[in-house]
């Protein structure tokens, strides 16, 4: 019996309500004996904080370690871009064609400039998309 002082009383609990008084039970049980005693316990409220300090502590660990990977991945990838651009460049196959990458369509290094907005730009994009469908240019 509880020390809770909760009586349980017996219904006759023997043919099909069975399964549901002992779900009952069990729900009372740990309600009252388990919980609550867990939450008075002196011992267990220093586990619970020393588990949650450690937690957050892996929490913080983890978050900073994904974060440097991020930044390395993008600092590699933003190398990368770049020294592919430059290779492109001094290989001939910049935009415009030109050779070293001096020619009137070649742009230096950096991020690429967005497309043109508004209607200007719808007509200035499905233009290119003809000249390449037509082989007209490059």
């Amino acid at each position: 019996m509880p020390s809770s002082g909760l009586r349980i009383i017996s219904v006759g609990c023997t043919h099909g309500p069975t399964a549901h008084c002992r779900r009952v039970y069990t729900y009372v049980y740990q309600q009252e004996v388990l919980i609550k005693g867990l939450a008075n316990s002196k011992t267990f409220q220093r586990f619970a904080l020393r588990t949650d300090h450690h937690v957050q502590q892996y929490k913080k660990k983890g978050q900073e370690h994904v974060n440097e990977a991020l930044d390395d991945l993008h600092k590699t990838a933003t190398e990368t871009m770049y020294k592919a651009q430059g290779e492109a460049r001094a290989s001939g196959y910049a935009a415009g064609g030109s050779a070293g990458g001096a020619g009137p369509g070649s742009r230096a290094a950096g991020p690429p400039t967005p497309p043109l907005r508004g209607f200007g730009g719808f007509i200035s994009a499905v233009g290119k998309e003809i000249r390449k469908d037509l082989g007209l240019g490059r």
